[in-house]
């Protein structure tokens, strides 16, 4: 295993939002996989769930995680300052969001890995929690 991803807040349904995480193990950092589960993720929530709005909170001591969201097309929604206490040390939290109409119109999830992802959509029930 290389790491965790996952729904950590839905909101009611009727709201069609929800916020997500992702951890990856320190020995899997910077190959990939960030981006390819979220790009399992996004496409399963927007496209086969119907939710219109998605929120990612980051920690400002990832820069890796604030540039990939950045990448992906998310919008930085707002910062709340030293909101994080972690090794002695206050830190901020970056809110970022995306909707299904932003996310419809991206083109930054590689296409290598939004093909892969049609397929497994395909070939595999819709269970998400299947897919890692």
């Amino acid at each position: 295993m290389s790491g965790r991803v996952g729904q950590h807040k839905r909101y009611p349904l009727r709201h069609r939002n929800f916020k997500y995480g992702i951890a990856i193990f320190r020995e899997h950092w910077r190959k990939g996989y960030a981006i390819e589960a979220a790009s399992l993720l996004l496409p399963y929530y927007f496209r086969e769930l119907g939710y219109g709005r998605v929120m990612a909170i980051v920690y400002s001591f990832n820069p890796a995680s604030l540039a990939l969201h950045d990448r992906m097309g998310f919008t930085r929604e707002d910062t709340l300052r030293q909101n994080l206490f972690t090794q002695g040390r206050f830190f901020d939290e970056v809110v970022f969001g995306l909707l299904a109409s932003e996310f419809e119109t991206l083109e930054a999830v590689p296409p290598r890995i939004t093909v892969r992802l049609n397929q497994r959509l395909q070939d595999q029930p819709t269970d998400i929690r299947q897919h890692f």
